[in-house]
């Protein structure tokens, strides 16, 4: 069975993630997979490197509609003859429908949930392209429940598959919390995000200032974006210790350093820091904004606050930081298994069975 999946940008991102993480894992399962995206970015290398095939006839990312992206694409799945074409975001799944498919198609958002906190008429607009796209597909899917409702208007209008974790980020040797985190001098706060209106890190740095007029505390912020000056100025003018790390191509190695790790977003789908944070056994404190809502009721995650409250944080944080280590620990334990259920393979597994009974 022949599966192409189409991404319209290139370049890494939760969607380009969930690629990575997903593809060779399907193609371990007698699938041959073919992957098109955009030039440029490096999801085709690292794809190409993982032993993906990979096409990159056309910038979709150039323009929010061209007639020629449609027709090459058009003309590339005649040449590819897939027996199914899976189409990763709104801009891929718009562009590659406007033509006849040669198969069924499924459409998964990542990050659909954003829709809510456009304007009026951008909303009604993006709103046309969802529904446009649903029709084309034979199957809808996200990455939260949220992104299924805000494309279909319908919590049961479409399938939630959560995103696969990379098993790089599982903690090993589990041997808990030996220090308290009470006691860790200084007590690392930390964030992996792009620096932009979305991710509400102005909070957190307000939330570490007013934690360190009490005790010890470092920030590391691992990603960049527009914000990135405006947010050293900020902490530097609070006094704070705070490291900014820009993009990396692996946080991996900071990400494990965190003492707690903090999601302050206004709006977000089902971020794969929260998950990897989670997946490595640190702490985990996140605004109750919708799509951050969702997963901690899923997951139930204890700690959470208003969005956009500095003050709410950082009573949130003090709480962490004066449970019992052992408390601590055995709730970090609990989540590391849950985020066993997300791994590649099961994702994996689960898409086969799905592309199965749509190909059949």
């Amino acid at each position: 069975m022949h599966i192409v999946h189409v991404m319209a940008s290139s370049q890494m991102g939760g969607g380009a993630k969930y690629l990575e993480l997903l593809l060779p894992e399907l193609s371990k399962r007698s699938l041959k997979i073919t992957a098109i995206t955009s030039p440029g970015g490096v999801l085709s290398e690292r794809l190409r490197a993982l032993g993906i095939g990979v096409r990159t006839p056309v910038d979709m990312m150039a323009y929010r509609f061209n007639p020629m992206v449609s027709w090459k694409l058009s003309q590339l799945f005649k040449v590819l003859k897939p027996d199914l074409i899976h189409f990763h975001g709104t801009r891929a799944a718009f562009q590659g429908t406007m033509l006849a498919l040669p198969c069924p198609a499924i459409y998964t958002a990542h990050g659909a949930a954003t829709l809510p906190i456009q304007s009026p008429l951008r909303r009604m607009l993006m709103g046309l392209v969802e529904r446009k796209n649903l029709r084309s597909v034979r199957l809808f899917s996200g990455v939260s429940i949220r992104d299924v409702e805000a494309v279909t208007g319908n919590p049961a209008g479409g399938i939630y598959i959560p995103n696969p974790v990379d098993p790089r980020f599982f903690a090993t040797d589990w041997r808990g919390f030996a220090e308290p985190l009470k006691e860790r001098k200084p007590l690392v706060l930390g964030t992996v995000a792009r620096l932009v209106p979305q991710k509400g890190l102005e909070t957190l740095l307000k939330a570490a200032a007013l934690l360190s007029l009490e005790r010890p505390v470092e920030v590391r912020i691992v990603g960049d974006g527009p914000l990135r000056q405006s947010l050293e100025r900020q902490a530097e003018q609070a006094g704070l210790t705070c490291q900014f790390f820009g993009a990396l191509s692996d946080p991996l190695p900071v990400l494990k350093a965190f003492d707690i790790c903090v999601i302050p977003s206004r709006w977000e789908g089902q971020p794969l820091s929260l998950l990897e944070a989670l997946a490595a056994g640190i702490p985990v404190v996140t605004s109750d904004c919708p799509g951050l809502r969702e997963t901690a009721e899923e997951l139930d995650l204890k700690h959470t606050f208003t969005v956009d409250d500095a003050s709410a944080l950082h009573a949130c944080l003090r709480r962490v930081v004066e449970e019992a280590s052992t408390e601590v620990s055995n709730e970090c334990l609990r989540l590391v298994e849950r985020m066993r259920e997300r791994l590649p393979s099961h994702n994996a597994e689960r898409w086969e069975s799905i592309y199965k009974s749509l190909v059949a």
